[in-house]
């Protein structure tokens, strides 16, 4: 029933036209502001002003131990807080003069050679987060571990319109996938593992294995993440990890190598030349697009996807969770816009919400028809945003919602179930 409702939406999508292309490589940038922590986390670091990088090497690490590596040489600027649009406020370096360059290293170990706590230190010692959540690698691997996963599952689904980089990852170095993919599963207990892609039309073809891994063609489209999460659980149970933090898992295992870049989309109605690149973690948006030739007309740019990315600043810096980046041309959005009553978002909601119903009552205040509205169902896929011809923001304000009807059912419980 769930994917029926999604195939509403299908017509929505034109596909990247980098969906099929190669992968680039980004060769310079003027700026780089290398994420260490977040603004509320403790880290170590030797740097200050002035201090000298070398890429590959070492720079901080939080205090559980996650390291952060340079991807560049280059000079220490400062090191301060910034905001991110996805991550709120976090600690970068500024680097100076950054200079870098892209390259798979040689194979140094062998790949079968580690034992399950070998494989999950490595995911940790080379600093490895997961795009797909944001998850620190080796601590979503030992989650995984304990739940007792019956299957783990490679997320190759580039689900939503210039996305693009997971079917270029894949299609390029899908047996350094499909072995880490292996190693990970050996690593969790697990005693399956998958590929999940696209089956369609359109979609890039992919053979039924691609080295001992099997490939699932899923039918589904948006919201890809929760809807095979629940194709796992019917599987059995398990979890999903992406295809850059297996890309980047191999060349830990291989080269003890640590993740300093991250394969991703730039598209978008602004961009002239779409293409998958390879970006430095550090690197700024506006550095990104100015490789893929951008229109004349006025810009929005957007990380984290057009369904339910945010907008930022050309000085915003890539991270290990940006698999694109959408330059989209736009005059102007208006600072308040007014809802129609199409009710569309109601019709398009893959969860039978009343997005525009949840939007209103939130702006009134009424938190008892909030409650009954079930907010915190919400899985935060922006239908209902997309959507919309007035372009609001309803999704913020359903988030908003939610986060309003779960701190007040925490407050209830924390008053033994008084009425607040």
């Amino acid at each position: 029933m769930l994917n029926s409702q999604i195939s509403g939406i299908k017509s929505l999508f034109r596909p990247s036209e980098a969906l099929k292309g190669p992968i680039s490589v980004l060769t310079e940038a003027s700026s780089a502001y290398i994420p260490i922590a977040f603004s509320d986390e403790h880290y170590y670091t030797a740097l200050s002003k002035g201090s000298s990088l070398s890429p590959q090497k070492q720079i901080s690490c939080t205090e559980s131990g996650f390291p952060v590596y340079s991807a560049f040489s280059g000079n220490v600027e400062d090191i301060l807080n910034i905001k991110h649009p996805l991550i709120n406020d976090i600690k970068a370096v500024k680097v100076s003069n950054p200079e870098f360059l892209f390259s798979i290293p040689a194979e140094k170990y062998d790949i079968d050679s580690y034992s399950p706590d070998e494989i999950i230190e490595q995911a940790k010692l080379q600093g490895i987060v997961d795009e797909t959540d944001g998850e620190r690698l080796y601590k979503k691997l030992q989650r995984i571990k304990a739940a007792g996963a019956k299957i783990l599952v490679c997320n190759a689904l580039s689900d939503t319109p210039f996305e693009a980089a997971n079917t270029a990852l894949l299609r390029t170095y899908g047996e350094h996938i499909s072995k880490a993919l292996v190693a990970a599963s050996y690593a969790v207990g697990a005693s399956r593992c998958a590929i999940a892609v696209f089956d369609g039309k359109k979609a890039p073809q992919f053979p039924q294995s691609i080295g001992q891994v099997p490939v699932m063609k899923i039918n589904f489209r948006y919201p890809s993440k929760p809807l095979l999460d629940m194709q796992i659980r019917g599987w059995g149970g398990g979890d999903q990890i992406g295809v850059g933090a297996l890309f980047a898992l191999y060349q830990a295992l291989t080269s003890h190598s640590p993740q300093t870049f991250v394969c991703l989309t730039v598209d978008g109605t602004a961009v002239k030349e779409p293409k998958n690149l390879f970006v430095p973690i550090g690197v700024t948006i506006g550095d990104v697009v100015r490789d893929c030739v951008l229109s004349d007309l006025p810009h929005l740019f957007v990380v984290g996807g057009i369904m339910n990315g945010v907008t930022c600043l050309p000085e915003t810096p890539v991270t290990a969770t940006t698999s694109s980046i959408v330059v989209n041309d736009i005059e102007r959005y208006e600072s308040e816009k007014v809802c129609s009553g199409c009710s569309e978002c109601v019709g398009i909601c893959p969860k039978k919400l009343l997005p525009v119903h949840i939007m209103t009552a939130l702006k009134r205040g009424n938190s008892k028809m909030l409650s009954l509205l079930n907010p915190e169902l919400c899985i935060g896929c922006g239908c209902c945003s997309y959507v919309c011809p007035s372009r609001i923001n309803i999704m913020q304000s359903v988030l908003e919602a939610k986060d309003a009807v779960l701190s007040r059912e925490v407050k209830k419980e924390d008053n033994g179930d008084e009425e607040l």
